[in-house]
């Protein structure tokens, strides 16, 4: 999955996504403090709730490290 547009606005990170191997673009909206409240312009399935589980990552790594939220990110799972 590519992710694009990552972008922070207090405890929501939203971004574009791209499923490998096919033209499908969804954005998303992820609530850091209540994943029931996640959007999704698409049906959540496996690659969305993967791709929130890589938000989520990407904020605690981004904290610890004191560096700024990557804007973009390729994910790859199995």
């Amino acid at each position: 999955m590519r992710m694009e547009n990552i972008k922070r606005d207090g405890n929501y990170v939203s971004f574009d996504g791209y499923l490998d191997g096919t033209h499908e673009h969804f954005k998303m909206k992820v609530d850091l403090t209540d994943k029931s409240k996640t959007e999704c312009s698409i049906k959540p399935n496996l690659d969305t709730g993967m791709a929130a589980f890589k938000i989520f990552s990407l904020v605690v790594s981004s904290e610890k490290s004191g560096k700024e939220l990557p804007t973009e990110c390729n994910y790859i799972w199995y």
